[in-house]
């Protein structure tokens, strides 16, 4: 029954899943390449290294922490500004062929 659900739900947000993984994947390339112009990030080969050598603890540095919190905020507002840009008309947006959608 769960997997029916999920498959629904799935069918239904897979736009706005979509959409939000976008905005994920480039506020995380917006902090990372942040990243290296100011430090604090940890290096991905640092974080594989310690969890097979099971030295990972939860404690966060500020710079990191600063880190998560802002793409965080980048995500969400760029899920936001893409969410919004997309459910516009396309004559609102102006799109190229928005011609076409004015004779309706």
């Amino acid at each position: 029954m769960g997997s029916l659900v999920g498959t629904g739900l799935g069918y239904r947000l897979s736009f706005v899943i979509v959409l939000l993984f976008m905005a994920f994947v480039s506020s995380y390339c917006v902090v990372r390449g942040t990243s290296f112009i100011f430090g604090g990030y940890p290096s991905e080969i640092d974080v594989v290294q310690d969890l097979y050598d099971d030295k990972i603890d939860l404690d966060m540095s500020g710079s990191l922490m600063w880190y998560l919190i802002s793409m965080i905020i980048l995500t969400m507002i760029s899920f936001c500004f893409q969410f919004n840009r997309v459910m516009k008309s396309p004559i609102e947006r102006n799109d190229e062929h928005a011609s076409q959608f004015e004779d309706q």
